[in-house]
C-alpha cells in the first residue's frame, strides 16, 4: 500500500480558479504588444539573452524545474535522506523550502504582475506536488510526475535530433514543433486518461509573439 501525502491529497482537491486565472493572465500578457519590451527585460534579468521558444518556452520553463528536481539543493537533499524524520515530516519541510524558493524568486521580480509573477504562480501549486512526487517515496502520485518528466524530456530531446526535426527551411520546423507538441499533448492525455476530444474541440488561436 502506498503511503497518501497530503500532496496527493491537495492534488485531488486542488482548486483550479488561480492557476486558471494566472493561464488566462498570461495569454493576455503575452498577446499584447505592449508588455513585450517588459517581458524581454525580465526574461534577460533572468539569464535568457535570446528569448525563443527553446530557451523561454523549453529550457526556461520546464527543462529548468527538472534540472533542479535531479539535482535539489543540499539542504533539500538532506531533509530527504534523513530517515530519523517521519515521511509526512519531509514532505512539509520539502513543501516549505519550495515556497520559500518560489518566494525569493518572486521578491526578485521587478514587475508585480509581469511575465515571471504569473509564471510563478502558475507553477505555485503544482511545484510542491511535484517535487514530492520525484524526489519522494514511493506513492500513487509518483508515476504519474516521472511519466510527465520523461514524455517532456523526450519532447525536448526530440526538437534537438534532426531525425526528428526538419531545420531545412522555417515551414518544415514550424511544422515538425507542431507535429511533437501534439504527439505530447495527446500521449498526455491518453496516460492520464482525459478524453482526446478536448483538444480536438480547442480552436483557440495563440498569438505569435516576436520579443525583439
Amino acid at each position: 500500500m502506498f503511503y497518501q501525502s497530503s500532496n496527493e491529497v491537495k492534488l485531488m482537491t486542488f482548486d483550479k480558479t488561480r492557476f486558471i486565472r494566472a493561464f488566462e493572465q498570461m495569454n493576455a500578457l503575452l498577446a499584447d504588444e505592449r508588455n513585450w519590451s517588459m517581458i524581454n527585460e525580465e526574461l534577460a534579468a533572468a539569464g535568457v539573452k535570446n528569448p525563443t521558444v527553446y530557451n523561454v518556452g523549453i529550457d526556461f520553463m520546464l527543462l529548468e524545474g527538472f534540472e533542479i528536481l535531479d539535482s535539489p539543493p543540499s539542504a533539500m537533499r538532506t531533509i530527504l535522506q534523513n530517515r530519523w524524520f517521519s515521511e509526512t515530516f519531509r514532505e512539509q519541510a520539502l513543501n516549505k523550502a519550495v515556497s520559500c524558493a518560489l518566494k525569493v524568486r518572486r521578491a526578485t521580480a521587478k514587475y508585480q504582475d509581469g511575465f515571471l509573477t504569473t509564471f510563478l504562480t502558475l507553477i505555485e501549486d503544482m511545484t510542491p506536488v511535484f517535487a514530492w512526487g520525484i524526489l519522494g517515496p514511493d506513492s500513487s502520485v509518483k508515476p504519474m510526475c516521472i511519466f510527465l518528466k520523461d514524455a517532456v524530456l523526450d519532447f525536448a530531446r526530440s526538437l534537438y535530433d534532426i531525425k526528428q526535426t526538419d531545420y531545412s527551411s522555417l515551414t518544415t520546423l514550424t511544422n515538425d514543433i507542431d507535429r511533437q507538441m501534439n504527439n505530447l499533448l495527446y500521449t498526455i492525455v491518453k496516460e492520464m486518461n482525459v478524453d482526446s476530444n478536448i483538444l480536438l474541440n480547442q480552436h483557440i488561436t495563440t498569438p505569435t509573439v516576436h520579443f525583439n
